[in-house]
């Protein structure tokens, strides 16, 4: 939410007043960039975190090779 704060005030703020007449048909880039810039620095302080069960499985999800090691005859496509 604050990355689209900080990018979307200077792109309308560059949008919609006439002095910046210049600018407004980059504003778009401009707040993109912004928005980018301050994505980036917001979550690399923050670091990246990932939810997982008390198994270590991503999301509750089954790993697709487990799945396919309990299926009689093994994977499609692989030799026994």
């Amino acid at each position: 939410m604050v990355s689209f704060i900080v990018s979307a005030t200077p792109a309308i703020i560059l949008a919609l007043v006439p002095a910046f007449g210049f600018w407004a048909p980059f504003s778009w880039f401009i707040g993109a960039a912004l928005g980018a810039a301050v994505h980036y620095v917001l979550t690399s302080r923050q670091g990246v975190t990932t939810p997982s069960g008390a198994d270590g499985r991503v999301g509750g999800l089954e790993p697709v090779a487990d799945r396919d090691a309990q299926q009689p005859g093994g994977s499609v496509g692989h030799e026994p």
